[in-house]
Protein backbone atom coordinates (compact mmCIF):
# COMPACT_ATOMS: atom_id res chain seq x y z
CA UNK A 1 0.00 0.00 0.00
CA UNK A 2 1.79 3.65 -1.15
CA UNK A 3 1.27 6.76 1.42
CA UNK A 4 1.65 10.13 0.08
CA UNK A 5 2.79 13.22 1.88
CA UNK A 6 -1.28 14.52 1.90
CA UNK A 7 -2.56 11.07 3.29
CA UNK A 8 -0.04 11.54 6.31
CA UNK A 9 -1.07 14.63 6.87
CA UNK A 10 -5.24 14.03 6.87
CA UNK A 11 -3.92 11.11 9.18
CA UNK A 12 -2.04 13.06 11.62
CA UNK A 13 -4.65 15.39 11.37
CA UNK A 14 -7.63 13.23 12.51
CA UNK A 15 -5.22 11.84 14.91
CA UNK A 16 -5.20 14.75 16.71
CA UNK A 17 -9.11 15.83 16.24
CA UNK A 18 -10.04 12.21 18.27
CA UNK A 19 -7.39 13.30 21.36
CA UNK A 20 -8.88 16.22 21.66
CA UNK A 21 -12.39 14.85 21.65
CA UNK A 22 -11.42 12.25 23.89
CA UNK A 23 -10.06 14.46 26.39
CA UNK A 24 -12.91 16.96 26.16
CA UNK A 25 -15.38 13.68 27.28
CA UNK A 26 -13.14 12.80 29.87
CA UNK A 27 -12.86 16.01 30.93
CA UNK A 28 -17.11 16.44 31.16
CA UNK A 29 -16.80 12.99 32.77
CA UNK A 30 -14.56 13.54 34.99
CA UNK A 31 -16.15 17.59 36.09
CA UNK A 32 -19.41 15.66 36.80
CA UNK A 33 -18.00 13.44 38.97
CA UNK A 34 -16.22 15.44 41.03
CA UNK A 35 -19.33 17.58 41.37
CA UNK A 36 -21.34 14.26 42.43
CA UNK A 37 -18.68 13.35 44.88
CA UNK A 38 -18.06 17.21 46.45
CA UNK A 39 -22.16 16.89 46.92
CA UNK A 40 -21.84 13.55 48.65
CA UNK A 41 -19.30 14.40 50.73
CA UNK A 42 -20.81 18.00 52.02
CA UNK A 43 -24.10 16.15 52.69
CA UNK A 44 -22.89 13.05 53.50
CA UNK A 45 -24.06 13.55 57.48
CA UNK A 46 -27.56 14.26 58.73
CA UNK A 47 -27.77 17.92 60.03
CA UNK A 48 -30.73 18.85 61.93
CA UNK A 49 -31.72 22.82 62.24
CA UNK A 50 -34.75 24.52 63.87
CA UNK A 51 -35.07 28.42 63.49
CA UNK A 52 -38.07 31.03 64.60
CA UNK A 53 -39.43 33.63 62.48
CA UNK A 54 -39.44 36.22 65.85
CA UNK A 55 -38.24 35.77 69.36
CA UNK A 56 -41.14 35.42 72.04
CA UNK A 57 -40.45 36.81 75.53
CA UNK A 58 -42.73 36.10 77.79
CA UNK A 59 -43.53 37.57 80.88
CA UNK A 60 -42.48 36.53 84.27
CA UNK A 61 -44.59 33.59 85.33
CA UNK A 62 -44.52 31.76 89.38
CA UNK A 63 -44.05 28.18 89.54
CA UNK A 64 -47.31 27.68 91.18
CA UNK A 65 -49.04 29.39 87.37
CA UNK A 66 -47.09 27.24 85.52
CA UNK A 67 -50.14 25.71 84.30
CA UNK A 68 -50.77 25.15 80.53
CA UNK A 69 -52.88 24.17 78.24
CA UNK A 70 -51.50 22.60 74.62
CA UNK A 71 -53.62 22.42 71.38
CA UNK A 72 -51.95 20.77 68.27
CA UNK A 73 -53.54 20.92 64.83
CA UNK A 74 -52.15 19.68 61.77
CA UNK A 75 -53.59 20.65 58.41
CA UNK A 76 -50.24 19.07 56.31
CA UNK A 77 -50.74 16.21 54.23
CA UNK A 78 -49.00 14.43 57.02
CA UNK A 79 -51.65 14.14 59.38
CA UNK A 80 -49.97 10.94 60.80
CA UNK A 81 -46.91 13.01 62.49
CA UNK A 82 -47.64 13.19 66.29
CA UNK A 83 -45.74 15.91 67.71
CA UNK A 84 -48.00 16.55 71.08
CA UNK A 85 -46.38 13.70 72.66
CA UNK A 86 -42.74 14.97 72.78
CA UNK A 87 -44.09 18.49 73.45
CA UNK A 88 -45.81 17.87 76.39
CA UNK A 89 -43.29 15.25 77.52
CA UNK A 90 -40.72 18.27 77.40
CA UNK A 91 -43.14 20.51 78.81
CA UNK A 92 -43.12 18.60 82.05
CA UNK A 93 -39.68 18.08 81.94
CA UNK A 94 -38.88 21.74 82.27
CA UNK A 95 -41.94 21.86 85.36
CA UNK A 96 -44.99 23.38 83.78
CA UNK A 97 -48.40 21.29 84.60
CA UNK A 98 -50.47 20.02 81.40
CA UNK A 99 -53.88 20.21 82.32
CA UNK A 100 -57.02 19.52 80.19
CA UNK A 101 -59.21 22.33 81.68
CA UNK A 102 -58.86 25.53 79.89
CA UNK A 103 -60.44 27.40 83.31
CA UNK A 104 -57.46 25.97 84.80
CA UNK A 105 -54.87 27.41 82.40
CA UNK A 106 -52.54 30.42 82.99
CA UNK A 107 -50.91 29.63 79.56
CA UNK A 108 -52.12 28.40 76.26
CA UNK A 109 -49.90 26.99 74.13
CA UNK A 110 -51.15 26.39 70.66
CA UNK A 111 -49.17 24.84 67.19
CA UNK A 112 -50.38 24.22 63.80
CA UNK A 113 -48.34 21.81 61.54
CA UNK A 114 -48.82 23.41 58.14
CA UNK A 115 -46.40 21.41 56.16
CA UNK A 116 -44.25 17.98 56.43
CA UNK A 117 -42.23 16.54 53.68
CA UNK A 118 -39.61 17.34 51.27
CA UNK A 119 -38.71 20.91 51.06
CA UNK A 120 -37.27 24.06 48.48
CA UNK A 121 -34.57 25.53 50.65
CA UNK A 122 -35.17 29.32 48.55
CA UNK A 123 -39.10 28.85 49.44
CA UNK A 124 -38.07 27.46 53.14
CA UNK A 125 -36.30 30.40 53.80
CA UNK A 126 -39.19 32.82 52.34
CA UNK A 127 -41.62 30.80 54.57
CA UNK A 128 -39.49 31.79 57.28
CA UNK A 129 -39.03 35.37 56.33
CA UNK A 130 -42.92 35.59 55.77
CA UNK A 131 -43.57 34.43 59.63
CA UNK A 132 -46.51 33.39 61.06
CA UNK A 133 -49.85 32.87 59.14
CA UNK A 134 -48.22 33.64 55.55
CA UNK A 135 -48.87 30.96 52.86
CA UNK A 136 -46.33 28.42 52.07
CA UNK A 137 -47.30 26.88 48.90
CA UNK A 138 -43.75 27.38 47.01
CA UNK A 139 -41.97 25.10 50.12
CA UNK A 140 -43.44 21.82 49.18
CA UNK A 141 -41.77 20.63 46.61
CA UNK A 142 -39.66 17.93 45.25
CA UNK A 143 -35.93 16.70 46.18
CA UNK A 144 -33.20 19.17 45.20
CA UNK A 145 -30.81 16.90 43.19
CA UNK A 146 -27.65 17.03 42.10
CA UNK A 147 -26.99 17.86 38.55
CA UNK A 148 -23.65 18.72 36.77
CA UNK A 149 -23.21 21.70 34.41
CA UNK A 150 -22.16 19.39 31.85
CA UNK A 151 -25.03 17.00 32.71
CA UNK A 152 -27.10 16.91 29.65
CA UNK A 153 -23.92 17.30 27.54
CA UNK A 154 -22.80 13.85 29.44
CA UNK A 155 -25.94 12.00 28.82
CA UNK A 156 -25.47 12.56 25.10
CA UNK A 157 -22.11 11.26 25.44
CA UNK A 158 -23.17 7.99 27.51
CA UNK A 159 -25.91 7.52 24.74
CA UNK A 160 -23.17 7.67 21.80
CA UNK A 161 -20.76 5.86 24.18
CA UNK A 162 -22.50 3.04 25.49
CA UNK A 163 -19.97 1.80 27.76
CA UNK A 164 -19.47 5.42 30.37
CA UNK A 165 -21.52 5.25 32.89
CA UNK A 166 -22.55 8.65 35.17
CA UNK A 167 -23.49 8.36 38.18
CA UNK A 168 -26.69 10.62 38.92
CA UNK A 169 -28.09 8.73 42.11
CA UNK A 170 -27.04 11.65 44.33
CA UNK A 171 -29.17 13.99 45.92
CA UNK A 172 -29.26 16.49 48.08
CA UNK A 173 -32.52 16.53 50.00
CA UNK A 174 -34.13 18.45 52.31
CA UNK A 175 -37.26 17.67 54.71
CA UNK A 176 -38.82 20.01 57.09
CA UNK A 177 -41.62 20.65 59.65
CA UNK A 178 -43.40 23.93 59.17
CA UNK A 179 -45.17 25.11 62.18
CA UNK A 180 -47.30 28.12 63.58
CA UNK A 181 -47.05 28.82 67.12
CA UNK A 182 -49.51 31.17 69.50
CA UNK A 183 -48.55 31.43 73.02
CA UNK A 184 -51.18 33.00 75.03
CA UNK A 185 -51.13 34.12 78.64
CA UNK A 186 -53.87 34.95 80.87
CA UNK A 187 -53.59 38.28 82.05
CA UNK A 188 -53.43 39.45 85.58
CA UNK A 189 -56.33 40.36 87.73
CA UNK A 190 -57.37 44.05 87.20
CA UNK A 191 -55.87 43.95 83.42
CA UNK A 192 -58.14 44.56 80.89
CA UNK A 193 -56.72 43.27 77.22
CA UNK A 194 -57.82 44.88 74.13
CA UNK A 195 -57.83 42.98 71.06
CA UNK A 196 -58.78 44.27 67.72
CA UNK A 197 -58.98 41.96 64.25
CA UNK A 198 -58.90 43.51 60.68
CA UNK A 199 -59.35 40.85 58.01
CA UNK A 200 -59.46 41.45 53.96
CA UNK A 201 -61.82 38.49 52.50
CA UNK A 202 -61.50 37.95 48.74
CA UNK A 203 -64.71 38.17 46.61
CA UNK A 204 -63.86 36.96 43.28
CA UNK A 205 -61.27 38.23 41.51
CA UNK A 206 -62.25 41.85 41.89
CA UNK A 207 -64.17 42.78 45.25
CA UNK A 208 -62.59 42.68 48.68
CA UNK A 209 -64.51 42.60 51.99
CA UNK A 210 -62.87 44.38 55.32
CA UNK A 211 -63.89 43.67 58.66
CA UNK A 212 -62.84 44.70 61.98
CA UNK A 213 -64.26 44.53 65.81
CA UNK A 214 -62.57 45.26 68.54
CA UNK A 215 -63.63 43.27 72.46
CA UNK A 216 -61.95 42.37 75.48
CA UNK A 217 -60.01 39.71 76.54
CA UNK A 218 -58.06 37.63 79.50
CA UNK A 219 -55.42 36.75 77.45
CA UNK A 220 -52.14 38.58 76.19
CA UNK A 221 -51.11 36.84 72.59
CA UNK A 222 -47.58 36.25 71.15
CA UNK A 223 -46.61 34.88 68.08
CA UNK A 224 -43.81 32.95 66.03
CA UNK A 225 -43.49 30.69 62.74
CA UNK A 226 -40.94 27.53 63.67
CA UNK A 227 -39.41 25.23 60.90
CA UNK A 228 -37.51 22.54 61.78
CA UNK A 229 -35.76 20.56 58.64
CA UNK A 230 -32.87 18.35 58.11
CA UNK A 231 -30.44 18.08 55.39
CA UNK A 232 -28.59 15.02 54.11
CA UNK A 233 -27.48 13.31 50.43
CA UNK A 234 -30.09 10.56 49.52
CA UNK A 235 -32.12 11.21 52.93
CA UNK A 236 -35.05 9.58 53.69
CA UNK A 237 -38.10 10.99 55.52
CA UNK A 238 -38.43 7.67 57.94
CA UNK A 239 -34.88 8.74 58.89
CA UNK A 240 -35.26 12.47 59.19
CA UNK A 241 -38.88 11.92 60.64
CA UNK A 242 -37.91 11.18 64.13
CA UNK A 243 -35.21 13.65 64.80
CA UNK A 244 -37.33 16.20 63.16
CA UNK A 245 -39.87 16.13 65.55
CA UNK A 246 -37.75 15.40 68.69
CA UNK A 247 -36.47 19.08 67.90
CA UNK A 248 -39.15 21.01 66.55
CA UNK A 249 -41.30 19.85 70.06
CA UNK A 250 -38.04 20.99 72.25
CA UNK A 251 -37.85 23.92 70.23
CA UNK A 252 -41.53 25.04 70.79
CA UNK A 253 -41.59 23.48 74.54
CA UNK A 254 -38.88 25.54 75.43
CA UNK A 255 -40.48 28.56 74.36
CA UNK A 256 -42.75 28.75 77.85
Amino acid sequence: MKFNKFSIKLSAKSTVKCILAAAAIGGVLTLSGCAGISTAISHKDLKIQTKMSNTIFLPPIPDKDQIVYVQIKNTSAKDSLDIETDIVHDLRGNGWRVTHNLDKAKVLLQVNVLHVGKTNPSAMKDAMADGYGAGIAGAAVGAVAFRSAGGAVAGGLIAGLGSVIIDSSVHNVTYSIITDVQVSVRAPKGVDVKQRTRSRLQQGSETQVSQSYSQKTDWMRYRTRVISYANKVNLKFEEAAPKLRVELSSAIANIL
